[in-house]
């Protein structure tokens, strides 16, 4: 079977050789922009000038023309036009903050996303280039907070903000830009927010010591459905594995359990966003069964996370469509977890 790796750390079996990630990863900080009068529009959950220009950092997901490989993506390039579009108009009524705000981001509703982007801009907050004694936290989020961020902010000190339901003018504000624009380009300084957030209070005792199976069983989310891991599920626990629904861990005990357990194999989805919250200096072993298309963000994520080698092995169809069931190629998995050394 072919194999082969990029960045070190995101070893591929089972796939077509390829040629080197199209995303790049940027050392140092994202950077933050000064602005006055800007407009928050709920309509597009972006920041805009008076006549009508999106602040392009303002997005959630936010990409500009000095990324690698982005003017080739035209689809993307006009999904992300019909969701955040680039001029807009400006209502003649607004409600008006005097008051200075800081762009930290939006607060997703969904729990893999908001690992990445929910708390990709708080390097600021933890850098000392954003004192929210200072200026006032500002989110751009079409739906109420997850009940789940409080957990990540409060160790940060975001504690008082701002979710705008209305349009409304901002006499000066800051954007902080993020550390991870879509699938394009990844900084080194993304996990060090996360280590911070572990340290500080999130992470629970509880150990891991057996090796884990991430079980899919009790998720229904809608997005797709793997017939065929039951059956692998079954047999790694003969083995001697645990089997972990994460939807019934606490965020605490998820942070422990990808900080603490020395190996994890799954099919691929948003628990392995975890990996982010694993010391710099582990050694552990990430094994993902996943579809043709994996995309690139797991990929990122091993390029700037130092403590893990993660293994991916195509054993499904891809997945094109949300909903889409695929079943596992039971066999093919078992002779790729074999070449792993894992059952």
């Amino acid at each position: 079977m072919l194999q082969h790796k990029f960045y070190e750390r995101s070893n591929f079996i089972g796939f077509p050789r390829v040629g080197p990630p199209v995303f790049s990863v940027s050392e140092g900080t994202p950077g933050i922009t000064g602005y006055e009068d800007l407009v928050y529009l709920p309509s597009a959950n972006a920041l805009y000038r008076l006549d009508g220009s999106i602040v392009p950092e303002s997005r959630r997901i936010h990409f500009d023309d000095a990324m690698v490989f982005v003017k080739q993506s035209d689809v993307f390039k006009n999904k992300i036009e019909g969701i955040y579009p680039s001029k807009a108009v400006i209502p003649a009524e607004l409600l008006i903050e005097e008051r200075p705000v800081v762009l930290l981001g939006n607060s997703t509703m969904h729990f893999g996303h908001f690992l990445l982007e929910g708390l990709a801009r708080m390097w600021a907050v933890l850098s000392g280039d954003v004192d929210l004694r200072e200026e006032i936290a500002l989110f751009t989020n079409s739906t109420p907070q997850a009940s789940f961020a409080s957990q990540f902010f409060e160790p940060l000190g975001v504690r008082n903000a701002l979710y705008p339901t209305a349009p409304t003018l901002y006499r000066r504000v800051r954007v902080v830009s993020p550390s991870i624009n879509h699938v394009f380009n990844i900084s080194r300084v993304l996990p060090e927010v996360h280590r911070e957030i572990s340290s500080r209070v999130v992470m629970s005792d509880r150990r891991f010591d057996r090796p884990v199976f991430i079980s899919r069983a009790g998720v229904a989310n809608g997005i797709h459905t793997f017939h065929g891991e039951d059956v692998l599920e079954a047999e790694f626990v003969a083995n001697g594995f645990e089997a972990i629904r994460p939807e019934t861990l606490s965020i605490p005990d998820q942070i422990a359990l990808f900080a603490r357990c020395s190996l994890i194999v799954g099919s691929v989805g948003s628990a392995f966003h975890n990996i982010v919250f694993e010391p710099e200096d582990g050694n552990h072993v990430r094994i993902m069964m996943t579809p043709a298309n994996l995309g690139h963000r797991f990929p990122m994520v091993d390029a700037v996370c130092h403590g893990h080698q993660s293994w991916y092995l195509n054993v499904m169809p891809a997945v094109t469509k949300r909903g889409q069931q695929v079943s596992i190629d039971v066999d093919a998995a078992r002779g790729m977890l074999k070449m792993v050394g894992v059952l």
